[in-house]
């Protein structure tokens, strides 16, 4: 199918609550792809490319989420999760974002940015999201906009580039009262919080030249990944180099006990005083490309683009699989039923 929308599915309303057929329909998807990972308490949620799913820390048990319960189908690319007001925000290649609810599992659709006609259709993907207090910041291909969590209304939208031009945020990060955003051409730039217009390009200084994968705020330190492997810290109003890697990064991410860096094959996690407290390069029965990770309670989660969630130890090469039932792929080819049994090729 053209646009990756699985075997079997419902799509939702674009705009306001979806209705759920999840009584009526069942759902085959692919959840081999990971595009993002996120904490959620006392799980660990998986964002594929058109669906989610979720693993308890303990149990390992595994929930998905699809169109069947009023996702849109459309193409993944960012996730994050407020503990504060109990939901899950999706953001999408296209600039659709979707809020899931952990009291009801309703799914509030919020098209401002893919209706938005002044950014073209190809600048609106959604790279990341930063939630401070109950805002939320959403790193774009266009630049950033902030959205309240708690009224669920949009604020302010910085396009940061020279004469406000549309630049694409890979990351934002707050750290002492400065809003930092790491750019893919146009350097690391700041400005304060606080800032009355911050709609004035002119507000947003760059520090550093170059081209940026992200930007992380860890224990008492800011800390940046720079295209092809290396990671920086700041230091005053200059970034120096910390350790560089054989491989591309691919992800950067903290909680309050570690951050990570992922490479395409290679995981590295950090305590707050900069230790390299675990480190992973081969996975025994698991040769794949990784797309993101997180580290929590001496465990690393690694978001995989063929095998979906990987779960190791520390100190440990012997890998967890988490991984729903689904197909291979989600572009299937042809489908043919025979009694009991459902059969697809990809082609």
């Amino acid at each position: 199918m053209k646009y990756y929308l699985g075997l079997i599915l419902i799509l939702g309303p674009i705009g306001g609550f979806s209705q759920s057929f999840e009584n009526t329909w069942e759902g085959f998807f692919s959840y081999n792809n990971i595009q993002d990972l996120t904490l959620a308490g006392d799980k660990i949620i998986a964002a594929a490319e058109n669906a989610i799913f979720t693993s308890d820390l303990n149990s390992n048990t595994l929930k998905t989420f699809s169109t069947i319960e009023g996702l849109s189908g459309e193409r993944i690319s960012s996730i994050t999760y407020s503990a504060t007001f109990g939901l899950t925000v999706l953001g999408y290649k296209n600039g659709l974002m979707e809020i899931v609810f952990d009291d009801d599992d309703e799914v509030l659709t919020v098209i401002d940015i893919l209706n938005k006609a002044t950014i073209p259709p190809d600048q609106k993907k959604i790279n990341h999201f930063n939630i401070y207090n109950n805002q939320l910041f959403i790193a774009a291909d266009y630049g950033i906009s902030v959205y309240n969590l708690e009224t669920l209304e949009f604020g302010d939208t910085f396009f940061i580039g020279d004469f406000g031009a549309q630049i694409q945020v890979s990351q934002t990060a707050i750290f002492d009262n400065y809003i930092f955003a790491s750019t893919k051409e146009f350097g690391i730039k700041r400005a304060l919080k606080n800032a009355e217009n911050l709609i004035d390009f002119e507000q947003w200084e760059t520090l550093i030249a170059g081209s940026w994968l992200g930007i992380e705020t860890f224990g008492d330190s800011l800390y940046a990944a720079k295209d092809p492997g290396s990671l920086y810290r700041l230091n005053g109003l200059s970034f120096e180099i910390l350790k560089t890697f054989p491989q591309n990064i691919v992800d950067i991410r903290s909680n309050s006990q570690f951050l990570s860096i992922a490479t395409l094959t290679s995981v590295h996690v950090f305590d707050t005083a900069f230790n390299e407290v675990a480190s992973l390069n081969s996975l025994q029965n698991f040769n794949c490309r990784l797309s993101s990770a997180l580290a929590f309670d001496n465990t690393i989660y690694l978001g995989t683009t063929d095998f979906g969630v990987l779960k190791v130890l520390f100190a440990n090469i012997e890998a967890l699989q988490l991984l729903p039932d689904g197909p291979l792929f989600n572009n299937s080819f042809a489908l043919a039923a025979t009694p009991g049994e459902l059969w697809t090729v990809f082609g």
